[in-house]
């Protein structure tokens, strides 16, 4: 709102009755009731897409775990080994931080995927 559009509110308020500015009161609530439910109903949809792609995300990197370690070869501990020890060589640390900056196409990897 600017400030023109100010002095013209005033100036019609100034101008109504008393029953008329109750009746702009209560609808201005009952508007501002629905920009409020519209609202959280926006907020709603963000939280549920943004919990999709962690879903899709988690889905997709386990996915490509079980590529490389399929799970009927090994079980959740021999996993949980495999990963300590490739995580703690600073190796592989290294190749993690070089990697950080390369966008990589993972399309030739479909079959994973989908």
């Amino acid at each position: 709102m600017q400030e023109g559009d100010y002095v013209d509110v005033m100036k019609t308020i100034k101008e109504k009755s008393i029953p008329e500015l109750i009746a702009e009161e209560e609808k201005t609530k009952q508007e501002l009731k629905l920009a409020e439910q519209n609202l959280q109903i926006i907020q709603n949809k963000i939280k549920k897409l943004t919990g999709r792609e962690l879903t899709r995300r988690l889905c997709n990197h386990g996915r490509l775990l079980e590529h490389f370690l399929p799970p009927d070869e090994y079980t959740d501990g021999q996993m949980l080994l495999i990963l300590e020890e490739l995580f703690e060589d600073p190796r592989t640390r290294e190749m993690m931080k070089e990697f950080q900056g390369i966008d990589c196409d993972v399309s030739y990897m479909k079959s994973i995927f989908y």
